[in-house]
């Protein structure tokens, strides 16, 4: 198992949804602020102060969000990767040439495929498909 990632796929679709409701939730106490805008009162100061430092503070949690995602996918880009190579030793193939073919691509690219460490978007449904091309099989990696 890959020890890359510490949350799953759900933990991050979580997180999304609670950074997207307190976005909401913000919205709202921006718009009381509104309404109150000819006020100098000291609740709407501290209203005011708590939107800002709500905003600043959600701004870092999204960006924290984003960040898990790409480990996730990087997680899972890896155990695909990992399954893939096995599946194509199991069957003997090992030449770039006979691997492309396999892979249903140029040799070039399923070298790249199967060797890149970094991630890039896109790259867990290509490798989901080419694990399919296969009848490879990746079970969700146990939690950490």
């Amino acid at each position: 198992m890959n020890a890359r990632a510490h949350i799953s796929r759900v933990d991050v679709e979580d997180m999304s949804q609670v950074v997207d409701d307190a976005w909401g939730a913000i919205h709202a106490l921006e718009m009381v602020v509104k309404v109150s805008a000819g006020e100098v009162s000291p609740e709407v100061l501290a209203l005011n102060y708590l939107a800002g430092e709500l905003w600043h503070r959600l701004r870092d949690i999204r960006d924290s969000v984003e960040t898990f995602t790409w480990r996730v996918e990087l997680a899972e880009a890896d155990n695909l990767r990992e399954a893939i190579r096995r599946e194509l030793e199991t069957r003997g193939i090992s030449t770039p040439e006979a691997i492309g073919n396999a892979l249903g691509m140029l040799p070039e690219e399923a070298s790249a495929l199967l060797s890149r460490d970094l991630w890039k978007e896109g790259e867990v449904a290509l490798l989901e498909a080419v694990a399919a091309r296969l009848g490879v099989q990746v079970s969700e990696p146990a939690r950490t």
